[in-house]
């Protein structure tokens, strides 16, 4: 997306992706406490590009002819050059993967409510993602959801950016 965005201003840019949005997938931990905040996070890609166009498929494969894509019999021909970016792929509720933004919110309901009916929660993961979402449902309940914090090392947040004094308060 970023690609696309820069390279707009001087070439005629087609953009190929799956679903018609981009889901900014660090409001995923707050999603799952609070789905009613998911459209913020779907940001539509129909309207990105100013020169080129977004195309909502799939790829199917890439010959010496042009892009075949999924469902189509069309062959997307005369590109002169051709980026292959696969973005990234994590399970939900961390990342969503319906094509349609009309159906992603009623799937982080169904998370919320089983969150909020349930006694305990277990988050698996004590970096970045996984703090955030123990703290996002510790916030939200925090007198009836006990959440425990599961993580492989002897301290959250590997050491990397963060300087010590900010992870050892984590």
């Amino acid at each position: 997306t970023q690609c696309a965005l820069g390279l707009d201003k001087e070439f005629n840019v087609i953009l190929i992706n799956r679903t018609e949005y981009f889901f900014h997938n660090v409001g995923a931990p707050r999603a799952v406490v609070h789905p009613e905040t998911c459209d913020s996070y779907l940001i539509p890609y129909d309207k990105m590009l100013k020169n080129g166009e977004v195309i909502q498929a799939q790829v199917e494969s890439i010959t010496k002819e042009g892009l075949k894509v999924r469902g189509s019999d069309e062959i997307i021909q005369g590109y002169k050059y051709l980026i292959i970016a696969t973005g990234t792929s994590y399970a939900f509720p961390f990342k969503c993967a319906p094509p349609s933004r009309k159906d992603v919110q009623p799937l982080y309901q169904a998370v919320a409510d089983k969150i909020k009916e349930a006694k305990n929660i277990i988050v698996c993961g004590g970096g970045s993602t996984g703090l955030e979402t123990a703290a996002e449902i510790a916030e939200a309940y925090p007198d009836t959801v006990k959440v425990f914090l599961v993580h492989s090392h002897a301290q959250v947040m590997m050491p990397g950016p963060w300087k010590a004094s900010f992870i050892k308060k984590l």
